[in-house]
């Protein structure tokens, strides 16, 4: 019979066992449920489109999902075995340390950078890091978006805003934004250089900013304060008080009006035609960008030996390999063992190689490589290389399992470290099920929608939308691609406040491959939306303005020599985008069709040349005839802007083009009529002339019946004023300049005259003249002639008495500003008691006042013989 002991006792270790078997398999069953959520995680961030990665702050990884590494071209070890600071673009470099110097001080950071990818390429990125306890040691998560197209979004913008404003501010004419108070808004540069003391920042009030002296009430004939009042363009011009001057514009004022119709703003279009209606007042005055098997996976690595364990051939994988492992470049025709530096690793090489070169075909799971750097691990196949009965070699083709055989640490590890990603990351991360269920939400949703995270799991994800019917259209768009990438959302926190998200989303398959869930990643992308709006209200104010100033854009490609024209340009030529097959012209069809045939050569070989230089040959602006499709030729001006090619844009020629046909067909009437009263002006220089001569005829038919000597020399002596008046007519009609004369040949004519009119014998005085041709205004040719006239006759007259002999010297010149003339001569000299300034002869009178009149100074010499010097400035230059 059994002990009743003993049977208690073994009843007693039973139930013990029993309750560890129990214990284990809960452990069992909760590591499990460890495992397959940590498997989930590990999904959801290996299935985002993002790049997330942790590091430690000198930038070694410690942890990078999926997309870190294929976005930029490596493999996963690749890129673990390199620095995260060595693949920021190398202008990013100086900018490492204040970086980590904020992110220790903040505790977190947004920032935007470039990474270079394997091919060299620079992508730009947009950086959320943040410290975090893993491990008991601090380490940065750092979650990257690629913004490569939302950059050249960007950059899109900003060269429109740049062109529009580029355009706004040289579109020839002056351009205000006036607000409903009259307060000034924006005043494009020309109406800066008009109005240089405007300081738009402090809010200036038109009518007082655009008057000097300023007004203190409003012009209520302002064609700007009626626009205000009626919504309706007006148009007037005005006399603008600006110092001593009177400046005439001309302003055409236009509605610019809400979507609900009402005024919120006035656009000015200013010209100045002062410079106009002051010829419009002349006129009246006058007229009134190994083809192999072995090369191509990526991930299969050959090459073979021979039977010494030389290369004779690899492919371009198996040498990056050997480059990673061991640091060598290696080569044909070189012992591979030699390359191996671990004995070990060349002792194993060895023994599988002659392996193979027995004969036998075989496969081994090795690891090589320094352990904690580079070491690999491998599933490699052997396989000797037969020449007829002779083993000459062995091919290896070698496949990386390094991640395989990690994967149990990984997994190990997976649950603390992608729990912390996961907790951690600046934007939101978030599972649902297909009917819009929240399943799981990463808690950064707290900061964003003021709601944590376990009041939003188990509800419908519709209360964070602001209009549910965005959610059907999201769920229509994953049907139509599958996933959607930077999917703009409009939801609200939970204040009702709006918030603008950008969304990368995809569904769950279940194993028959049918939907089950929706998860992705949220961005707030708020404040991007407003920029974006302040640059579309920006570029539709300068469409009206340039709508105002009938102006037209048009972009040029450079490489291409194409044009891209707009509707507007289309319809100054007459024509249409669809007539013409899109908004694409080649440059020599559009010289060929639309510009005039007398201007197509200067363009042709404008173009041909800037096209090869990458520079203007026309300048900034130019004009030229164009031909519309309907026949007509029309004016217009060109204006061009050249934006330089840059690191990341190529080169582009924008410009305006401006209808000026109606401009050009004023400047021709003005033209025609300028020349008609040219014209006139000449017959009356020719009639005046001819009456002097008259005159001049006149007094000498008198004198000849004239005995009295005195009597007879007044007569020649204002026969000789009346010529030389008349000379200075004669030298203006004859002048192609009505204004102005060359007084050095007047000079010369009138004293050749004078001599042979007063000197009887040339034998016996001399005349010198030295005169350079200056230019010398009519108001003072007249005065200045007859003032020539008498000191000449003077000289020849009492200079020389008697028979003497002597020289008149005759000299005109500038010196500085001021003109000169010089008269004197050799002969018996000005009398010592007589005032040339006070003297009852007329010739010294009339010299005397009119040297005044040309505001001039007369001196006088008396040392051998009589010089006059005479100094006067030019007052009508």
């Amino acid at each position: 019979m059994k002990d009743s002991g003993d049977e208690e006792d073994l009843s007693n270790e039973l139930n013990l066992l029993k309750q560890k078997i129990i214990e284990l398999e809960k452990q069992v069953t909760e590591k499990e449920f460890q495992l397959e959520k940590s498997k989930r995680i590990t999904q959801l961030l290996d299935s985002a489109t993002d790049s997330v990665f942790l590091h430690d702050f000198d930038g070694n990884f410690v942890y990078l999902n999926e997309a870190a590494y294929k976005t930029r071209g490596y493999t996963k070890e690749e890129l673990m075995n390199m620095n995260l600071h060595k693949l920021d673009a190398p202008k990013y470099e100086k900018l490492i340390d204040p970086r980590i110097k904020d992110l220790m001080e903040k505790g977190e950071s947004i920032f935007e950078s470039a990474t270079i990818c394997k091919d060299g390429s620079q992508m730009p990125v947009e950086v959320h890091s943040t410290i975090i306890e893993y491990e008991n040691k601090p380490l940065v998560l750092s979650y990257v978006r690629d913004i490569t197209e939302r950059k050249k979004i960007e950059n899109e913008l900003i060269s429109v805003k740049e062109q529009y404003r580029a355009l706004f501010d040289n579109m020839g004419v002056g351009i205000a934004f006036i607000a409903p108070n009259m307060e000034i808004l924006d005043l494009n540069g020309q109406m800066k250089e008009w109005f240089p003391n405007i300081n738009v920042s402090k809010k200036p009030i038109c009518y007082k900013a655009f008057n000097d002296p300023p007004r203190e009430d409003i012009c209520t004939y302002c064609p700007t304060y009626k626009t205000l009042k009626d919504g309706k363009i007006h148009e007037s011009t005005t006399d603008t008080p600006v110092g001593d001057e009177i400046i005439n514009y001309r302003v055409v004022s236009s509605p610019i009006m809400d979507e609900g119709g009402k005024v919120v703003a006035a656009i000015e279009m200013v010209e100045d035609i002062t410079e106009r209606k002051r010829m419009e007042e002349d006129l009246k005055r006058a007229y009134a960008t190994f083809n192999s098997i072995f090369e191509g996976p990526e991930n299969i690595i050959a090459f073979s030996l021979d039977n010494k364990y030389n290369y004779i051939f690899f492919n371009q994988a198996h040498s990056q390999t050997m480059k990673n492992i061991w640091g060598v470049d290696i080569e044909i025709g070189k012992n591979m063992l030699d390359y191996i530096s671990f004995p070990e690793d060349r002792m194993k090489a060895k023994i599988n190689y002659d392996r193979a070169l027995s004969g036998e075909n075989f496969i081994e799971l090795e690891a090589y490589g320094e352990e904690t750097l580079s070491r690999r691990y491998w599933e490699n196949i052997y396989n000797p290389i037969q020449s007829g009965k002779s083993i000459i070699g062995l091919t290896v083709f070698c496949i990386d399992i390094t991640e395989r055989k990690k994967a149990e640490d990984a997994l190990r590890k997976s649950e603390e470290k992608f729990r912390a990603i996961f907790e951690n990351v600046q934007d939101i991360f978030f599972q649902t099920d297909i009917k819009g269920k929240i399943i799981e939400v990463s808690p950064s949703v707290e900061n964003y929608f003021g709601i944590g995270p376990n009041e939003l799991v188990g509800n419908q994800v519709d209360m964070l939308y602001h209009n549910p019917e965005d959610r059907k259209k999201l769920l229509n768009a994953l049907n139509e691609k599958g996933e959607v990438t930077d999917y703009e959302i409009t939801l609200k926190n939970s204040e009702n406040r709006l918030i603008y998200i950008s969304a990368n989303v995809h569904f769950i398959f279940d194993s028959k491959n049918r939907p089950v869930g929706i998860e992705g990643a949220l961005r707030d992308i708020t404040e991007r939306k407003k920029t974006e709006e302040a640059l579309k209200l920006s570029q539709i104010r300068l469409s009206d303005a340039m709508d105002l100033a009938h102006l037209a854009n048009w972009e040029l490609d450079p490489y291409k020599q194409i044009f891209i024209f707009n509707d507007k340009y289309y319809s100054m030529l007459g024509t249409t985008a669809e007539d013409e097959g899109g908004y694409l012209m080649p440059v020599e069809h559009y010289i060929k069709k639309y510009v005039h045939p007398n201007d197509a050569q200067f363009i042709a070989e404008g173009m041909k040349k800037s096209l090869a230089t990458r520079k203007l040959t026309f300048g900034a602006e130019f004009e030229h005839r164009m031909i519309r499709r309907d026949g007509e030729i029309c004016y217009v001006a060109i204006h061009i802007k050249v934006i330089p090619s840059t690191d990341t844009q190529s080169a582009h020629i924008y410009g305006t083009v401006q209808d000026i046909t109606d401009r050009k067909i004023v400047e021709e009437k003005l033209r025609e009529s300028l020349e008609e009263k040219e014209m006139l002006l000449k017959e009356i220089h020719h009639r005046v002339k001819n009456n002097l001569m008259v005159i001049s005829s006149l007094l000498n038919l008198q004198s000849q019946y004239i005995k009295d000597k005195e009597a007879l020399d007044i007569f020649k002596e204002s026969q000789n004023r009346a010529k030389s008046m008349a000379l200075i007519h004669e030298r203006l009609y004859r002048s192609t300049d009505l204004k102005k004369i060359d007084f050095g040949e007047y000079i010369h004519t009138l004293a050749t005259d004078l001599f042979h009119t007063y000197v009887p014998d040339p034998g016996r005085v001399k005349l010198n003249m030295n005169a350079e041709n200056l230019m010398v205004d009519i108001n003072t040719t007249v005065p200045l002639g007859l003032i020539v006239n008498e000191l000449i006759t003077n000289s020849m007259k009492h200079a020389f008495p008697e028979g003497r002999k002597g020289e008149i010297n005759v000299d005109f010149f500038k010196e500085g500003n001021e003109f000169v003339l010089i008269v004197q001569d050799n002969g018996i000299g000005f009398p010592e008691d007589l005032d040339f300034r006070n003297t009852k002869s007329l010739g010294l009178q009339l010299v005397n006042n009119l040297i005044g009149q040309i505001g001039g100074t007369f001196g006088l010499e008396r040392s051998n013989g009589t010089k006059f010097k005479i100094k006067f400035k030019e007052k009508y230059e």
